[in-house]
């Protein structure tokens, strides 16, 4: 049923340099994936996108295991019934223990994408969770992301984006200095009743954690994220500070809630999951971690019978502990898988990637106007999410711009192997 497989490693050039604790972008550096059926026309899309410091993948690393995967694929007859989900479960369980998220991520989006064309099904109703009805949220808006090299301006143009109708905004530091210069103004956002989270980016060691943490508590902040700096004991360090500060102000994990493993750690703790398909393994990934915080709190729903925080009345409309994420660079395509999981969860916080704002180019794009996904504008304002009826994730690459950033490629099929 799989003709070939595709793979196009490109380097597209930021606009402007996103600097954090971990690393300064300069380039968008990803793999895109194209998995082509035996029908004409038929294929699916994926994207991978190794961040050594999320889960220690290089992009050389992740071309080798979509090499070998590419192989295994090829060889299976498939039927294209619902054991496609086992395949893939059993893809991400291997993937995640033997730490290639990166590359696992975009060819499971790519499998998605190709089965839904395939037996012609929109995606929604090949995921295996069930989505939520219409929500209208009483606070649903998008984070504003200020890193260190993005800093002064987002900082001279805070106003517009007042006006705009922000009220949530993400600042990046990398140091004590960093967060001594943004201080003053979580402040002032926080005053003007807007929530602010700060990424440290793993930027800290645990005193250094602590004393950010009592600080920002007193500055109003909403959130902190990924305090820590990775090391041997850093994952139970961190689950300490969230009990330690968990009155005062909620942390989120990110670099240290990848895999499969990370997920069932953080299962029973008040910790906030930044939840970036990218890094977590595609929808598969996503879907394990989901259904590990919606049994989580399920479970906190029926001794307390509301969602507090968020003062929904019906529990149906419980709000997670979730930040749906990003990673810089990420496109159209990324974009629209994101959305597309939000059918299923209403996430406390959504960050997007700015890929359109970032990107020099850009080489995806609606694969038809008249039925790309639709999930309202911005999401800055209480909206409803409108089911896609269009066949996979209604993304197309423009090829000509990906063969002209791209620095390898390489194509497997049953008989050759083009290099």
């Amino acid at each position: 049923m799989i003709k070939s497989i595709e793979c196009w490693n490109v380097e597209i050039p930021l606009k402007i340099g996103f600097q954090h604790a971990q690393y300064h972008h300069r380039f968008h550096r990803c793999i895109y994936v194209r998995v082509n059926g035996v029908q004409s026309g038929i294929y699916g899309l994926g994207e991978c996108i190794p961040r050594s410091y999320l889960t220690g993948e290089t992009l050389d690393q992740v071309m080798d295991w979509l090499r070998q995967k590419a192989k295994h694929w090829l060889q299976v007859e498939l039927s294209l019934s619902e054991d496609i989900h086992k395949m893939l479960e059993f893809q991400y369980q291997e993937a995640s223990e033997q730490g290639h998220l990166a590359a696992s991520s975009g060819l499971d989006i790519a499998l998605y994408d190709w089965w839904s064309r395939a037996v012609r099904r929109p995606l929604i109703e090949l995921l295996p969770l069930e989505s939520i009805p219409f929500k209208k949220f009483e606070k649903q808006t998008l984070p504003i992301n200020a890193p260190v090299g993005l800093g002064p301006f987002l900082k001279s143009k805070i106003g517009g984006f007042l006006i705009a109708g922000f009220r949530r905004f993400k600042i990046k530091i990398a140091d004590m200095d960093g967060w001594l210069k943004f201080q003053p103004l979580a402040i002032i956002l926080t005053q003007l009743g807007c929530e602010v989270i700060v990424d440290c980016n793993g930027a800290f060691s645990l005193e250094q954690a602590r004393k950010l943490l009592a600080e920002a508590s007193e500055s109003g902040v909403a959130a902190v994220e990924e305090p820590l700096k990775r090391s041997a004991n850093s994952l139970n360090d961190l689950k300490a500070l969230v009990y330690e500060f968990q009155d005062q102000v909620s942390l989120i994990v990110d670099e240290h809630f990848c895999s499969f493993q990370e997920g069932h750690f953080w299962a029973d703790t008040p910790v906030i999951r930044n939840l970036r398909l990218a890094k977590n393994g595609g929808f598969t990934g996503g879907i394990h971690q989901l259904r590990l915080v919606k049994a989580v709190s399920a479970e906190g729903r029926s001794s307390k019978g509301r969602n507090s925080r968020q003062g929904f009345k019906d529990p149906t409309y419980l709000s997670l502990p979730i930040l749906s994420g990003s990673l810089v660079g990420e496109g159209l395509l990324m974009e629209n898988a994101s959305k597309l999981m939000r059918l299923f969860y209403s996430p406390q916080f959504v960050d997007p990637a700015w890929g359109t704002f970032l990107l020099s180019t850009n080489p995806q794009g609606p694969e038809n106007k008249k039925n790309k996904i639709k999930f309202n504008r911005l999401e800055n304002k209480a909206s409803q999410f409108q089911s896609p009826d269009s066949l996979g994730l209604g993304v197309k690459f423009h090829e000509d711009l990906v063969r002209s950033y791209c620095c390898r490629y390489e194509k497997w099929s049953k008989t050759k192997k083009i290099t």
